[in-house]
């Protein structure tokens, strides 16, 4: 539902093909006890929307040149520009297009929400200095009253001094506010002078929609007086008027679930909204036909499930408003995934077409996946995630939109899961998803002992070792407690460990000398193939199967046993075993201990593999090996590398 942000009552605003056909001036009527005036100019002939087909039917639908509702351009508009909460130096700025705030559960997610409503409705000084919530201001930019005013008349009643409404006569120019509250020439123009509320117009430049009864907007209205002498058109009421907007609904429709929507002009005093469609051709309005039988037959919208309602409540209100700033909680509530994650991506295209300025709290990683997709073409859209560390506070951590755009730049970062870390307490970064499956079975098997549920973590990997690092930067930078496990070649590569050492935290330079020491024992241990260690090891791959020819894996043992073997090969294989003892295991403990400290694990047996040596075959089948004998339960080593990590991130929070 579409609530007043003053006392949460129903109110709706005047849409652009409605608002365009206004003129306002005292000329237009009487002094006596007149409305507000309102002319038709040229409606017809003149606009570039004009449909004959309906001018024959009586109905002119005029339509925006660009989109479903022009706002400002490139003209300054009323924005939100940035939050601050009540915890000491915690603030976010929220973007252009979409903001979503994001976070694990019972952190305030919607209270944020609710407390920025607060703050821009009403004037600092008439707000109680102990009233509870996590916002204490929030900073709004507005236009110059000049570039306002014929907005605002737009989507109010606007009384010229000395006219008369109802009775009732203005002494000054006054606006009419949809709410019944009247605010003067003077407060107008004080309000646009403002820069922490919005005050007594807040009702004409803020929507609140929260999670039930968004679907209330599809049901059965009046047919409207589109003279212009009606106060306000509801949401299905500028449906009627405006088929090209009726043409959009019904595509996002088919996207979200495979079936069109079709107005129904034809049904007497009622505008109902009807799925499917007919085979008929549409008749003349006001004659009884086929068109409007077969019209009948089909099921109304309103009367579908709650998810299907939410859905299209959410984007027809969002469409027909021209309100430009929009709160929006839950926006997932009673949704599937596919259609959650679709929501997103609509939202955040209608808001980066000259859409209102779009502030969500979500708890679906479907949705935020969406609106993170439409970033990728023009939408603004920032993250940011709040955490509440004791019950007195809240902290927040925004990732930048530049750093959403930066996602796309690597495409299984895209379509990864590590974003979804930012609804967890905690992430586990690792290079394979076969890492993650035995970490997560460890993990699992843990439960029960100290430290965070195994529902609080998040196993998640990047592809590889060369992308821990922009996985690491993208969580980090929405303050998401983040471990890294690694094997241990990872230190064969100085530049990259170096790199994602210092994205951690770390600082190289004191490890330094001590890389150097082990860098170059392992560079020393190289190992040339041997004839006698040839031989033998090839005699016992072929003894140990009676088949004829040999098998892939049997191939690609023996082409290992030939080649010679790297120094970090050995110490990948076989751990710190294969590291000479002193100085350089000595140099191996430092480098461990310190990156340790800073999250990041790497693995002193070497690889994953490693936990249970015994078991042959390539990853997949050692690791479906492992998890059918539930190996994982009984390994020590793997136990405590894991207790260590759920230790790091419960100390991180």
């Amino acid at each position: 539902m579409t609530s007043d942000l003053r006392n949460g009552s129903p109110t709706t605003s005047a849409f652009f093909s409605l608002r365009t056909r206004r003129l306002r001036s005292a000329h237009d009527h009487d002094v006596g006890d007149a409305a507000p005036s309102h002319t038709l100019v040229g409606v017809a002939a003149r606009h570039s929307g004009f449909d004959p087909c309906l001018a024959r039917q009586g109905v002119f639908a005029l339509h925006p040149p660009t989109h479903l509702s022009q706002r400002y351009g490139a003209a300054v508009r009323p924005t939100v520009t940035e939050v601050t909460l009540t915890t000491s130096d915690q603030s976010f700025k929220p973007s252009a297009h979409v903001t979503l705030i994001v976070g694990p559960n019972n952190v305030g997610k919607s209270a944020v929400l609710e407390g920025i409503r607060r703050e821009i409705s009403s004037h600092p000084s008439s707000r109680p200095n102990n009233l509870p919530g996590p916002i204490a201001r929030v900073s709004v930019e507005m236009p110059a009253y000049n570039e306002f005013a014929d907005r605002i008349k737009e989507r109010t009643r606007f009384y010229e001094a000395g006219t008369r409404h109802d009775r009732k006569s203005f002494h000054a120019n006054t606006f009419l506010l949809p709410d019944g509250d009247e605010v003067s020439d003077t407060q107008m123009q004080d309000a646009c002078k403002q820069n922490d509320h919005f005050g007594q117009i807040a009702s004409v430049l803020v929507t609140h929609l929260k999670a039930e009864g968004r679907g209330g907007v599809l049901a059965s209205r009046d047919v409207p007086d589109l003279t212009g002498t009606q106060e306000q058109l509801m949401p299905i009421q500028k449906l009627f008027e405006d088929r090209r907007l009726e043409s959009t609904l019904s595509g996002y429709m088919e996207r979200a679930f495979n079936t069109p929507l079709l107005v129904n002009r034809h049904a007497g005093r009622k505008v109902h909204i009807h799925i499917g469609s007919v085979d008929v051709e549409e008749q003349r309005i006001g004659e009884s036909h086929e068109y409007l039988r077969e019209l009948l037959k089909l099921p109304y919208l309103a009367r579908q499930g709650a998810g299907m309602q939410a859905f299209m409540g959410t984007i027809l209100t969002l469409s027909t408003d021209i309100r430009d700033i929009v709160l929006l909680d839950e926006p997932e509530t009673f949704l599937h995934p596919p259609q959650a994650r679709l929501l997103g991506q609509i939202i955040a295209e209608i808001s980066a077409n000259d859409g209102p300025q779009v502030i969500v709290a979500t708890h679906s990683n479907d949705f935020v996946r969406g609106v993170v997709d439409a970033a990728k073409v023009a939408a603004d859209v920032s993250v940011v995630r709040v955490t509440r560390p004791t019950d007195a506070e809240n902290n927040v951590a925004q990732v930048h939109p530049d750093s959403i755009k930066d996602l796309y730049k690597d495409p299984l970062m895209r379509y990864s899961h590590i974003l979804d870390g930012i609804f967890y307490k905690g992430v586990v970064l690792c290079e394979a998803e076969s890492d993650c499956t035995y970490y997560s079975a460890v993990l699992g098997a843990m439960e029960g002992s100290d430290g965070l549920p195994s529902s609080d973590l998040l196993f998640t990997h990047c592809g590889g070792k060369n992308r821990l690092r922009r996985a690491y930067a993208a969580l980090d930078a929405a303050a998401v407690p983040t471990a890294v496990i690694a094997d241990i070649d990872l230190l064969s590569n100085r530049d990259e460990f170096k790199r994602l050492f210092e994205a951690m935290g770390g600082t190289f330079t004191d490890i330094e000398g001590r890389y150097n020491v082990l860098s170059s024992s392992i560079r020393d241990g190289k190992v040339e193939a041997t004839r006698d260690h040839v031989r033998d090891s090839i005699a016992e791959i072929i003894e140990k199967s009676g088949a004829k020819t040999l098998s892939r894996q049997e191939v690609e043992q023996i082409v290992a046993v030939v080649k010679p073997e790297s120094g970090w090969k050995q110490v990948k294989k076989k751990g710190h075993g294969a590291i000479n003892r002193g100085d350089p295991m000595d140099a191996f403990g430092d480098i461990l201990g310190a990156s340790r400290r800073i999250g990041l694990f790497i693995l002193p047996v070497g690889e994953l593999e490693s936990f249970h040596s015994k078991i042959g075959g390539n990853k997949q089948v050692w690791l479906q090996h492992v998890l059918e004998h539930e190996l994982f339960a009984k390994e020590s080593e793997a136990w405590s590398l894991i207790r260590d990590v759920r230790a790091f991130v419960s100390e991180s929070q």
